[in-house]
């Protein structure tokens, strides 16, 4: 009776992954840029909705993972989630409320359908009562928990 039980449950396992391409964490990705990366059927982005600001203001980090397959594709994170984040001038991290996160340690797996996008947003709240940073350019990093490499983005404060 076991062995027919076991024998189920590895039928239905193989179906299930039938249907659904696995998605490797920690794959090596084709890096298209230092914001885009390809890996297999998966697009991931990060883009800012705006590169200078004259404070204060309000810059939108956005992290976009898109399936551009015909099949779904899962989508694996070694934490909850997947991506962490900072803000640099030069080598110097400097810390921003939204970028100061905690995620639980549990490897986590999302499905993305054909089409399909999943992602995280970081608003950087810069200047007047957000962070007070000086002139200068900056880069935003997503620190990616689903692929070996990192994404970046530069933006200006005037």
């Amino acid at each position: 009776m076991n062995r027919a039980k076991n024998s189920a449950l590895v039928l239905a396992l193989v179906l299930g992954l039938a249907g659904c391409e696995s998605f490797q964490l920690m794959a090596p990705g084709d890096r298209q840029s230092s914001d885009v990366l390809v890996s297999g059927q998966v697009r991931v982005m990060l883009k800012l909705d705006r590169t200078e600001l004259t404070p204060p203001g309000v810059i939108l980090a956005m992290l976009r993972y898109e399936n551009l397959g015909a099949s779904s594709v899962e989508i694996t994170s070694g934490y909850g989630c997947l991506s962490f984040a900072g803000v640099y001038r030069g080598e110097e991290r400097i810390p921003f409320p939204s970028t100061d996160y905690y995620c639980t340690t549990a490897v986590t797996k999302r499905e993305l359908a054909p089409g399909q996008q999943i992602g995280m947003d970081w608003p950087l709240h810069i200047g007047e009562h957000g962070v007070d940073l000086g002139p200068g350019q900056y880069r935003f990093v997503a620190q990616l928990n689903t692929h070996a490499e990192d994404l970046d983005v530069k933006f200006v404060v005037r």
